[in-house]
């Protein structure tokens, strides 16, 4: 086998693979699934995440979404045990939480804040 031969056969290897963990990563509609399954089965009405500037990276781990991509605003994903998912997030970062599913809800000041965060949990 030739080296030209050999380097492009580890060129498409090195293509391919990623290619395929992607594949079976779970999507995140599976992922909230998993977690609602897992709040009715310990009888919890939700589950609250929160992050700012990286200072939660457990739930960015849990959530899966990328580690390096912190934002300068809060944010907040609430997972109930039924029903849809609420994205909270600032105007300035709209597109925060685009990759998880769920309604999004943004707010400018603490007032709309704590007004959204209220309104979203006692639901």
């Amino acid at each position: 086998m030739t080296c030209q031969r050999l380097f492009f056969l580890t060129s498409i290897a090195a293509l391919v693979c990623p290619l395929a963990q992607m594949r079976a990563a779970p999507s995140s509609e599976n992922r909230v699934a998993e977690i609602q399954s897992a709040l009715r089965a310990a009888k919890l009405d939700g589950w609250l995440f929160y992050d700012f500037r990286g200072s939660d990276p457990l739930a960015l781990r849990i959530l899966k979404l990328d580690q390096h991509a912190v934002g300068s605003r809060r944010w907040f994903y609430y997972i109930p045990a039924t029903g849809e998912c609420t994205k909270i997030v600032h105007r300035i970062e709209p597109a925060k939480l685009d990759t998880l599913p769920g309604t999004r809800l943004e707010y400018s000041s603490w007032k709309e804040l704590h007004a959204r965060l209220r309104d979203t949990v006692a639901a």
